[in-house]
């Protein structure tokens, strides 16, 4: 969602740092494998919380959207999502007090509340026809010709994102020659596992890279 921004608004960015994400757009899904993720999404029973954390995991080498349809599947029929214990449970390097997991569940005082998070995962696209894929392909164009500094900062340890940042460099040009980290620790949620080390690379890509207008 904020890297479709930063396309739709090119002018209101002059630098941009990404973390633990991706734009997919599996346009170009072998037949094969998207008939297989089809039937897979379909006949698939609603995962428990072990065994959708457990695909998360471990992705499967073949298919990895595989491992994905489990959060999808999990998330979107799952009337009550432990909001903030999922947020607890993706963080590594520290543990999150009950304060802050609180935090996280104020905005979701009762199930009601929670479709927005239910129906986020299922937004990102897998299959050649699902509806976000062709803003994400507009969001690729504008990329592959950025030119202004595009800084990645992932962690080693996200089983969702984690390696993500290799297609970044290769295919945006304001990625080329930037010093790049991969942080050590802190899980999905960089802000919270590592905030300060996270934090430390934003304020030296602004102190380094005028911004470019």
């Amino acid at each position: 969602m904020g890297l479709r921004l930063v396309a739709e608004s090119p002018e209101r960015f002059g630098r941009v740092v990404v973390s633990n994400t991706g734009l997919p757009a599996p346009a170009d899904l072998p037949a094969e494998q998207a008939e297989t993720l089809r039937t897979f999404r379909r006949t698939l029973a609603t995962p428990s919380l072990e065994e959708m954390a457990q695909a998360l995991a471990h992705p499967d080498p073949e298919l990895p959207s595989r491992s994905f349809a489990y959060w999808q599947k999990w998330t979107w029929e799952t009337e009550d999502i432990p909001v903030g214990p999922l947020i607890a449970g993706s963080v590594s390097g520290r543990v999150l007090s009950p304060g802050e997991v609180a935090a996280y569940d104020a905005p979701f005082p009762d199930a009601s509340f929670k479709m927005g998070p239910r129906a986020m995962p299922s937004q990102v696209p897998t299959l050649p026809e699902d509806p976000s894929v062709a803003a994400n392909l507009r969001a690729w164009k504008v990329l592959e010709t950025w030119q202004k500094p595009f800084l990645c900062a992932f962690t080693d340890d996200d089983p969702v994102t984690r390696g993500m940042d290799r297609v970044f460099r290769a295919r945006v040009p304001g990625a080329r020659g930037l010093p790049h980290r991969t942080i050590e620790g802190g899980g999905h949620f960089v802000q919270e596992g590592r905030a300060e080390v996270f934090s430390e690379i934003i304020v030296g890509l602004v102190k380094s890279t005028p911004p470019r207008p």
